[in-house]
């Protein structure tokens, strides 16, 4: 089977590589090999690999610069998926996109794949733009997630623990956020589930613990023998993020899902990068 990932040189998209290309053919795409903005070269990159899934992974998920950038976010979250979407369309090929817990607005928490979509800032809506297009198609799988962390070694996108690693002290936005820690490790096993199982429509993915933002941060601090300081901030630019950013599991949870804790998850990270 062959699998087209977007996004191949990003935080997920490189660790999805790695752990997938044991089992399947691997065709990889980054931004400097093809521009997923355009149409045409999209099509004709497709239509020479026949993929028979594509993984889009593509993605700014940072929400002050979504807010303060519109057209941007528009542009990478959402035009580069209907770019994909419409080769899916013609070739009869499966898309797995990588959503949002950010979908919705925070009140309750533990969102359900069924229930409504309230998005509270730029970010959250050209996800929301996204999924409706993606429901168009006849085979698809969008992935709901929440907070990502995990390691993919030296000179490579590693999310917060590259930041964690070289500095000495980080800043900590919306430190009382509660999220749903994911290891990315736990996102291909994810996708091998879909893939085995052919499952399609809505699955949200993420941790089963429920922890502030600054409580993860602590956590991931420990994989330095001197812990990384954490400063407290809060966001000077207007944006409203969700308060409990938190889905209900249940449903992977039946096709045999079980998420890794965040202390194994920490302890895992930290033996890797020992051995380097």
């Amino acid at each position: 089977m062959k699998i087209f990932i977007f996004g191949e040189d990003g935080f997920l998209g490189t660790k999805l590589s790695n752990k997938l290309n044991k089992d399947y053919i691997i065709i990889k795409s980054t931004k400097k090999d093809l521009d997923a903005l355009n149409q045409t070269e999209v099509i004709k990159k497709l239509k020479k690999e026949k993929p028979d899934i594509i993984i889009n992974t593509i993605g700014i998920a940072n929400t002050l610069f979504c807010e303060n950038n519109p057209e941007i976010a528009k542009e990478i979250n959402f035009l580069t998926t209907k770019n994909i979407i419409r080769y899916c369309k013609n070739n009869k090929c499966k898309l797995i996109f990588i959503s949002s817990s950010y979908i919705f607005n925070g009140k309750n928490g533990r969102y359900g794949e069924k229930e409504p979509t309230d998005p509270l800032n730029e970010y959250g809506r050209t996800k929301v733009m996204a999924e409706e297009e993606i429901k168009k198609l006849e085979d698809y799988c969008i992935i709901r997630t929440d907070f990502l962390y995990g390691y993919n070694g030296k000179e490579k996108p590693n999310g917060i623990i590259s930041q964690i690693l070289k500095k000495n002290e980080i800043e900590v936005y919306n430190s009382q956020q509660i999220r749903q820690p994911l290891l990315i490790d736990d996102m291909a096993k994810t996708i091998k589930i879909i893939i085995n199982q052919n499952i399609r429509g809505i699955l949200n993915v993420a941790g089963e613990e429920e922890k502030t933002k600054k409580e993860i941060y602590e956590y991931l601090t420990k994989i330095k023998e001197t812990p990384t300081k954490l400063i407290e901030k809060k966001i000077e630019v207007k944006v409203e993020n969700p308060k409990i950013s938190t889905l209900d599991i249940s449903k992977i949870k039946k096709y045999g899902f079980k998420p890794t804790s965040l202390n194994k998850g920490i302890k895992k990270i930290k033996e890797t990068i020992n051995l380097l």
